[in-house]
This record gives C-alpha cells, sequence and structure tokens, in this order.
C-alpha cells in the first residue's frame, strides 16, 4: 500500500525562477474542501525543479528553453480526527509561470508518461528505486481547462512506497497542477483542480 506522499518543504533559492507569482495562483482551503491545513508554502525556481532530476544541468537547460519562468507551491495535509489515525492525505499545488500562453500550452501538451521527467515537475520526492508511471484518461472534468492531463505515480523503496495523481492544466501564461497521495485518488485532484482553475482564471487574464 502506498505510504504518504513525501512533499518538499524547500522554498525557492532566489535564482532566477523567483519571479513574484502571485500566492493566490495556488491552492487555498476552499479549493481543497476543507479537509486540509497549510504546512509550508514558497517560490519555485528552475534551479529547484531541475536539482530534483539525476541530471539537475541537463533539466534546467529543457525547463528554461520550454520557457519556464518560475513559479509558486503550497503543501498541505489533511486534518485527521480521533485515534487511530489514518495516514493523512497530502496536497501540493504548484503554478509555473511560462513566458506565454503558448509555452504554457505545449508543457502541458509535451508532458510523458515517464517517472523521471514527471517527477521534476513539481516540488515531489520519490524514491530513487523502482518508478512508473500512466496517463489516466479525463472523462469526466467538464470544468478543467482545455488541454488538462492526469497521471498515477508510483514508486518504491528504499523508505515507504509512493503512490500520487497529478493533474496538470494550462491557464493563460500558468501550468497549474495538484498532486494528492495519502489515499486520495484523481477524483480528489480533479475537484481540487477545478476549483483552482476556475478561481484564478480571471487572475491569468489580467498577466
Amino acid at each position: 500500500m502506498g505510504a504518504a506522499l513525501a512533499l518538499l518543504a524547500a522554498c525557492g533559492s532566489g535564482d532566477e525562477g523567483a519571479v513574484g507569482v502571485p500566492a493566490e495562483m495556488a491552492c487555498n482551503t476552499t479549493d481543497l474542501g476543507g479537509e486540509f491545513h497549510l504546512l509550508t508554502e514558497g517560490e519555485v525556481s528552475v534551479r529547484n525543479l531541475a536539482d530534483l532530476a539525476d541530471d539537475a544541468g541537463g533539466r534546467a537547460r529543457e525547463l528554461r528553453l520550454a520557457g519556464l519562468r518560475g513559479g509558486r507551491f503550497s503543501y498541505w495535509e489533511e486534518q485527521v480526527g480521533r485515534p487511530p489515525f489514518d495516514l493523512p492525505a497530502q496536497a501540493l499545488c504548484q503554478a509555473l509561470e511560462f513566458g506565454s500562453e503558448a509555452e504554457a500550452e505545449r508543457f502541458v501538451r509535451e508532458l510523458r508518461a515517464e517517472p523521471g521527467k514527471l517527477a521534476t515537475t513539481a516540488m515531489t520526492w520519490l524514491p530513487r528505486g523502482q518508478r512508473e508511471a500512466e496517463e489516466v484518461p479525463l472523462t469526466t472534468a467538464p470544468a478543467l481547462p482545455a488541454g488538462a492531463r492526469a497521471f498515477r505515480i508510483a514508486a518504491n523503496g528504499p523508505g515507504p512506497d509512493v503512490e500520487l495523481y497529478a493533474v496538470f492544466a494550462p491557464n493563460g501564461r500558468y501550468v497549474q497542477s495538484v498532486h494528492v497521495s495519502g489515499g486520495r485518488h484523481v477524483e480528489d485532484a480533479l475537484a481540487m483542480m477545478e476549483s483552482l482553475a476556475g478561481r484564478t482564471r480571471i487572475l491569468t487574464a489580467a498577466r
């Protein structure tokens, strides 16, 4: 059984990726359904994401060529009730800013079900053992922006097994994503993304 996802609680390093993306572009409690509390939030730089790859320098070049300028993340944990406690679910919301709408749309369109690449699209940590990824067809998400995509990602050892679902959607010059773990499924990530994308659509049009 997959354990709760380990999410990096590291803020931006102050390099070229710190572009001042508004905090509103990531999730709030309304988007998550009111069952989560915020653990940390911060900026995301190109270097932050690239450092999650085996070839950090090569991945940084790829991200810059894709037009990525930087972004912002927020990391949430489910509020649990009385003992005995189940493992709390976790949610990572992220907004990456690109130079144009076309670059944001292309970034999502060119995503592949490759664990190594998907692991460097958000501030997540995956064990470096056996990894697998698959795309999840979107059949019941009419409120999502055109071009949205979803993936299931699993990894194991050493340490706890990890299973997460991730939804990516272009929204103006941004790519927003929601990653959930700890027993949550793609339907949960889709509902969060629908709320996030709908709430921030006006913000993306104004920037």
